[in-house]
């Protein structure tokens, strides 16, 4: 059949957020692969699963990395695909590539359910709220709170025990939800624009027809509420204003981040700024800024897209005994403060 590359390759890399591995995550068999099945695409990890009409007339299942790759390197604008003898043909005016295909569905997505109740609208700024908690939460598996992001109708929250979000506003959730941050991470770059929560997954509408569905953590997130409640009061607080051009610093350390959610360690003391980033092989980055603030010395932790987003809406923040905390309208964000050594 002959179809538009581009127009193909959109909706493969939307759906291919199901084909992706979060970390730590055991790998299924064909969970890396599209599944092209009776006039659906499928892709499905476990915790994520993704599914539109299919953009094929024809049954397949092929890797959904080769697949991407071979697209995103043909210049064709329209492509001819072709099952044939257990590949997928994809041919341009000049060029082709095949592409091993399986037979026989593995994967046990039959059993996520079908959304088939009202879609909600997600309130505008819903996306940006649920991707920047995400970056406030932990990786300790053995303490799974501390690992998800919490929203209800009114509010979305993290806290890892050390940083701590909450943007109170009202979201479209339908309900109270627990979402991994791993799979929050994962879908980040993909528009949602409605929502729809049914036993155990959280489903998402995606422009383009194409659903996004999340499993959902079960667990009692209220004593973690209870104890973001407390920890949001910072008393005693001096004003310290971060410099209005640390993303661009934040952007040149960028060269020595470790890993897909790296820290980058910043201090404040005698009026200087001080950010710096390191890589386990040894590598380093360090750059100093002048700010305007004459308190006791600080030393954190923090994740650096999360405060170059932080920062777009106030460079303000009032620093507590063992807390610094910044607010605007909607968001309350608080770090814990490390002892600084003499």
């Amino acid at each position: 059949m002959l179809v538009n590359r581009e127009k193909l390759l959109l909706t493969l890399k939307v759906v291919s957020c199901g084909a992706a591995m979060p970390p730590r995550m055991v790998s299924l068999e064909q969970s890396d692969h599209f599944i092209f099945q009776d006039g659906q695409l499928v892709a499905f990890n476990d915790e994520i699963m993704v599914r539109c009409k299919s953009p094929l007339d024809f049954n397949t299942i092929v890797n959904a990395a080769d697949f991407i790759k071979v697209l995103s390197k043909m210049p064709d604008k329209e492509i001819e695909i072709t099952p044939k003898k257990g590949q997928l043909i994809i041919k341009g005016k000049r060029r082709s590539s095949g592409i091993p295909t399986q037979k026989g569905i593995k994967l046990p997505f039959q059993e996520v359910p079908t959304p088939d109740g009202e879609w909600l609208a997600l309130k505008e700024g819903t996306t940006g709220m649920l991707k920047q908690a995400a970056r406030a939460c932990g990786k300790d598996l053995a303490n799974p709170l501390t690992t998800v992001v919490h929203a209800n109708p009114d509010m979305i929250q993290a806290c890892d025990n050390l940083r701590i979000f909450r943007a109170t506003f009202k979201t479209g959730f339908p309900k109270s939800v627990l979402l991994p941050a791993y799979s929050l991470q994962a879908i980040e770059q993909v528009p949602l624009s409605k929502v729809q929560v049914t036993k155990g997954w959280v489903h998402f509408l995606v422009p383009g027809k194409i659903t996004l569905s999340v499993h959902l953590m079960k667990d009692d997130y209220r004593p973690v509420t209870q104890a973001i409640d407390a920890m949001l009061k910072v008393k005693d607080t001096e004003v310290v204003y971060l410099p209005e051009n640390l993303a661009e610093i934040i952007d040149r350390a960028e060269a020595m981040k470790e890993g897909a959610d790296p820290l980058v360690q910043m201090s404040i003391d005698k009026g200087l700024l001080t950010l710096r980033a390191k890589k386990e092989n040894g590598g380093w980055y360090c750059e100093k800024k002048s700010v305007k603030y004459s308190g006791k010395a600080l030393n954190f932790n923090t994740n650096p897209k999360f405060l170059v987003e932080l920062l777009q809406r106030t460079t303000k923040a009032r620093v507590g005994e063992t807390k610094m905390k910044i607010k605007t309208q909607e968001i309350e964000f608080v770090i814990t403060l490390e002892a600084v050594e003499a």
